[in-house]
């Protein structure tokens, strides 16, 4: 079925919702989307401010904007209200954040399962069945009524995409203890909030500080994949998190940029300021011109096919550029490369990097036996070899390279990398 027809049916459905709704509230006092007015009521004496609800539809999100539907994207009845303590006491997820509600999914599946569901975020948006609804609010007040982390994650994983992060979080699961939250999109949403001026630098710490505590309430030994847009939110994180490990894991521009420009940005499509604002990040606090070059990018980039690899070089430059700026949080620097043609080497450093017993190597090794991948690896070896040849396009990335003053380019090596790593003050 078409999109634009799928779009209209589920319009239809919402607009018929809201006036069934309305109805029934004037001549029962009963809402579909609220409940029973005495239940509103007896929840607001009773501080039971977040609503559990059921999915009955969910809007047409089948490209990158299904990482950041609003409430309003989906159809929804009903259930009950909790307070901060009952929802604390569930096994919702940490979802969503906007301006007004925290959103938690829930699933009859464990999402938080990095072996099965190695992109949390786009399977929440799969899997979801029931969804609670958290006044921001009521969110901060549940993280300061949590026994504070009785240890600091594990680690955190930064990353600059298609490097071989989600393998990481692989290699991770396999350590017994370890639990590995993959790809929670909620910094994301704060990054968002922080650009679009919705929030300021005091809030944003707050909100950094509580979706910590939400995404890793009832585990200990935490290892968290960030998104590789989350750069922005690093400072924070390791000034809560002062005992956690960084990691940066990149690859040689080359290939990671064909990679993303072949299995992650939208080519034939529009690339719409919407998906632009989102899956952008920018850093308030400093005054380099790589981060005014990129703000002015955003908002002149129209579709991405008239800039074919700009928008995918982009991504990977801003995040070198933020290593470079954050370098000495980094307590590890991991190439792609290296992990494969050396991961008995490679995998024993990241273990005794993290105090974790190199009697676990064995372990480890076996994800790299498993690519989560293979398919999407499969189809981007077909053309691979037709896009790193294509003239124009490596023009334009090598442009963007020149653009931001870094030392690398299109053709640069493992050994160039190595190099930028090591010499980033």
């Amino acid at each position: 079925m078409p999109r634009l027809l799928q779009e209209h049916i589920f319009n239809f459905i919402k607009f018929f919702w809201f006036i069934l709704d309305n109805l029934l509230n004037f001549i029962f006092g009963y809402s579909l989307i609220f409940g029973w007015k005495d239940e509103r009521l007896e929840a607001g004496r009773n501080m039971k401010n977040c609503q559990l609800v059921d999915i009955l539809f969910i809007r047409n999100c089948t490209d990158d904007r299904k990482w950041f539907c609003q409430p309003g994207s989906y159809i929804t009845k009903h259930i009950t209200y909790l307070s901060v303590q009952e929802a604390i006491q569930t096994k919702a997820t940490l979802y969503q954040i906007t301006r007004d509600y925290a959103t938690f999914c829930i699933s009859s599946e464990d999402l938080v399962n990095a072996r099965q569901f190695p992109f949390m975020s786009v399977s929440q948006s799969i899997k979801i069945q029931k969804m609670l609804l958290m006044p921001i609010e009521d969110f901060h007040r549940g993280a300061k009524e949590m026994k504070e982390l009785s240890k600091d994650p594990l680690a955190f994983i930064i990353h600059t995409g298609r490097c071989g992060s989600t393998l990481m979080g692989q290699i991770m699961y396999q350590v017994p203890q370890v639990k590995v939250i993959s790809g929670a999109i909620a910094f994301a949403h704060i990054t968002y909030l922080r650009n679009k001026g919705h929030i300021n630098q005091v809030q944003q710490k707050a909100l950094v500080n509580s979706t910590v505590k939400w995404l890793c309430r009832g585990y200990e030994n935490v290892v968290m994949k960030l998104q590789s847009m989350d750069f922005v939110n690093v400072k924070h994180l390791k000034q809560l998190c002062p005992l956690s490990a960084f990691m940066f894991i990149c690859r040689s521009p080359g290939p990671c940029i064909v990679s993303r420009h072949l299995n992650g940005t939208p080519v034939e499509t529009q690339f719409s300021r919407h998906q632009l604002d989102h899956l952008s990040y920018l850093d308030h606090d400093a005054t380099t011109r790589a981060i005014e070059e990129h703000k002015n990018f955003l908002y002149n980039c129209k579709e991405a096919s008239k800039h074919r690899g700009q928008v995918e070089a982009t991504n990977y430059v801003l995040s070198m550029c933020h290593f470079k700026l954050n370098r000495d949080i980094f307590d590890m620097t991991i190439i792609y490369e290296e992990l494969v043609e050396d991961p008995r080497g490679t995998i024993t450093g990241i273990l005794k990097g993290l105090n974790l017993d190199v009697d676990l190597l064995s372990r480890c090794l076996l994800a790299m036996e498993v690519d989560s991948q293979n398919g999407m690896t499969r189809r981007s070896q077909q053309n691979r070899a037709a896009v790193s040849n294509d003239p124009d396009f490596v023009k334009t990335v090598n442009g963007v390279f020149e653009t931001y003053d870094l030392p690398l380019n299109f053709k640069s090596t493992v050994s160039d990398l190595k190099r930028f790593l090591s010499e980033a003050k």
